[in-house]
């Protein structure tokens, strides 16, 4: 299925706009015989100040990993893993007063080839709303939408983890979000593209829209509270797994759920606080599926609660409806992490399933730039998989450029 390439038509759009400009200008002039002189002079003021006002800004992140595990998670025998698990480059500026872009290419190394997430570009010109066009991350979640470069664990929750393409949160295909910033509240509405057709061949579209508040919020105490809902409707019989890591992204994956749809709805709701170096973070997300076929339309909840405290004293950076970074104080920072995952699967033709995993770790940021995590996994499943119990540990060496 052919994009709608939203890139193609911001560009025609200011082209279109200049063009317009320059003859309006001209048809304006106080001589006719001064017209072409001064719509030249028009294109090189636009040139100059894009010129001018544009900018480009260069960095990226590596991130390395090393995977011992067992049980669950390699058919009850012992296994390792050594994977680059991300290498990403970000391009970021603007183009022109108000007019934002960034591009995102990521290697993926079990394809072996460069793919590109984020490719989008933001208007902030107006008071009320940003308007973003492109491919960019879906309005959904609070650890999701937290950069994989500042995630308390080195994996986040299966749920969270885009485990269907269908699933609300991170990266999409294409869409286009109106939304807001402001020092307490956020709010984002998006219109994304699924890649599901109809029968006739007409795309399907969601919607997700996201808001929060932070009653509480200064250089140390913060209240965060947050909303988020996304709606898909698709073909008849649309194929909906949920199939991703459950903690450990080297190892066997497990499947929460396996069926067909007519829709999907998901609700998450988001609670952080924080309180110096201590932080707690927790959501709750409900899927439930639609289909008037199925006796019994099957729901998964999961949710899970994170707590952090760092032992040289520095706290977790908040912005925009998301935590974010630690700055060293001095030359490095030491982080302490607990996290309990929890996914209840009700398919209604079977006992409940479940899949809980505890993870115990610990961040050395060496600098700003430079990470170490080493995370304690301890997982376990029931009338999910053959084997039920795995264990593992994972290391990441991180390096932000």
């Amino acid at each position: 299925m052919k994009l709608f390439n939203f890139t193609t038509l911001i560009s025609a759009i200011l082209n279109t706009a200049i063009a317009l400009l320059a003859i309006t200008l001209s048809l304006s002039c106080f001589a006719e015989n001064k017209a072409n002189e001064l719509a030249h002079q028009t294109q090189n003021s636009w040139a100059n100040k894009i010129k001018k006002e544009a900018e480009l800004k260069i960095g990226g992140f590596l991130q390395w990993d090393y995977d011992y595990f067992d049980g669950l998670y390699n058919e009850d025998n012992i296994g390792s893993e050594v994977k680059l698990r991300r290498a990403r480059l970000i391009l970021k500026g603007q183009l022109a007063d108000n007019f934002r872009y960034v591009l995102m290419p990521n290697y993926n190394n079990a394809k072996k080839q460069v793919d590109l997430l984020n490719a989008f570009i933001s208007y902030q010109g107006f008071d009320t709303f940003d308007l973003t066009v492109g491919r960019f991350k879906e309005p959904f979640g609070m650890e999701a939408l937290s950069s994989a470069l500042w995630t308390p664990t080195i994996e986040r929750s299966l749920i969270a983890s885009k485990p269907n393409p269908i699933s609300a949160g991170l990266f999409i295909d294409a869409g286009i979000m109106a939304s807001k910033r402001y020092k307490k509240l956020t709010w984002a509405l998006a219109i994304v593209d699924d890649q599901i057709e109809d029968k006739y061949g007409k795309d399907l579209y969601g919607v997700t829209g996201r808001l929060t508040y932070a009653p509480i919020l200064d250089k140390r105490r913060l209240l965060h509270l947050g909303i988020a809902h996304a709606h898909r409707s698709t073909e008849e019989n649309t194929a909906f797994r949920i199939n991703g890591p459950f903690s450990v992204a080297t190892a066997k994956k497990i499947t929460l759920l396996d069926t067909q749809i007519e829709g999907l709805s998901q609700t998450g709701l988001e609670l952080a606080l924080r309180y110096g170096a201590f932080s707690l973070q927790n959501e709750y997300i409900l899927s439930q599926t639609k289909n008037s076929e199925l006796e019994y339309e099957p729901d998964v909840k999961s949710y899970y609660t994170m707590l952090t405290y760092t032992l040289t004293g520095e706290h977790r950076r908040y912005s925009g409806g998301v935590f974010s970074n630690i700055v060293p104080n001095k030359k490095s920072a030491f982080e302490l992490v607990a996290k309990f995952e929890n996914n209840h699967i009700d398919t209604g033709t079977r006992a409940i399933a479940k899949a809980k995993a505890i993870t115990l770790g610990a961040n050395y940021y060496i600098s700003k730039d430079i990470k170490l995590s080493l995370n304690y996994i301890d997982s376990s499943t029931s009338n999910l998989t053959a084997v039920e119990d795995g264990r593992a540990i994972s290391a990441r060496f991180q390096f932000k450029f």
